[in-house]
């Protein structure tokens, strides 16, 4: 493949790369999602009075019109007073994930993704929310994100309960039998021409998505010539999970200063100035 034809996969927005779940995945997403617990039950007006929230506060107002609104089916408005009421009691894990089962009921799952992210960081033991941050990522279809997915189901096939473990260990097995059968094309190509540029890209790629972050790392420093801005963002990004910050801010610069592309050069800006505020 020619390096312009590298060049423009490597313009393409984020969305374009993404595809539909694949079946197996499908299916342990919905099983676990027929026990999900239902937001309009979980805190009925009558447990709002028993949980940490003074029933005269502003919070307490709001959190009673969402879950009203959820009662009621007005989703919108339940989003709304979510929305309002997360400020005012940031550390609220059960706001953040009714909020987040709320976003995945209309259809914004980026947003709902977003407040499993903040919920996962606040408890590191709500194994539910890993699995459903860990779907929600895989989903997204983008490199970086699934490689996230399976450190997630990983974690939770490891340390879970034991149904969370059962769907995680499933997950993994079919994330880790895809990429092998996806990965061998790209091994044999670059065994026979190490400066097929598009190859030794993708084989990273598969390599981040299955956690081999060193061969990963390897593999986009041979892809540059290809795709100098796409391949610099990327080896910033797996320099971060490797925790090698000052490294992975001198790659995410280089990509930053890209004119070639401004899709990945913008990607490149916010993630360092995400890692600078670490």
């Amino acid at each position: 493949m020619s390096i312009p034809v590298l060049l423009a996969l490597a313009l393409q927005p984020a969305i374009a790369q993404r595809v539909m779940m694949p079946e197996p995945m499908l299916e342990l997403r919905e099983r676990m999602a027929t026990v999900r617990p239902a937001p309009a039950t979980r805190l009925a007006a009558g447990r709002l009075k028993t949980a940490t929230v003074d029933t005269s506060s502003e919070a307490y107002r709001l959190l009673d019109a969402a879950y009203t609104a959820l009662r009621e089916e007005d989703l919108d408005r339940a989003v709304e007073n979510f929305e309002k009421a997360i400020p005012l009691q940031p550390e609220r894990t059960d706001i953040r994930k009714d909020l987040a089962y709320t976003y995945l009921r209309i259809g914004e799952n980026e947003l709902g993704r977003r407040q499993f992210e903040k919920v996962v960081e606040l408890d590191a033991k709500d194994y539910r929310s890993q699995l459903e941050l860990a779907f929600l990522d895989y989903d997204t279809g983008l490199t970086g994100l699934k490689a996230k997915a399976r450190e997630l189901f990983v974690a939770v096939a490891r340390d879970g309960d034991a149904e969370a473990q059962s769907t995680a260990r499933g997950a993994v097995s079919f994330i880790d039998a895809s990429t092998a059968i996806a990965i061998a094309p790209f091994i044999r190509a670059v065994q026979l021409n190490p400066g097929d540029f598009f190859s030794q890209f993708r084989l990273a790629a598969l390599r981040e998505e299955r956690n081999e972050y060193e061969a990963a790392l390897v593999g986009y420093r041979l892809s540059r010539p290809g795709g100098s801005t796409v391949a610099d963002m990327s080896e910033g990004r797996v320099l971060i999970r490797l925790n090698r910050k000052q490294e992975a801010l001198v790659a995410l610069a280089r990509a930053a200063a890209a004119t070639d592309n401004f899709f990945w050069a913008e990607e490149a800006r916010e993630l360092a100035a995400t890692l600078e505020n670490r």
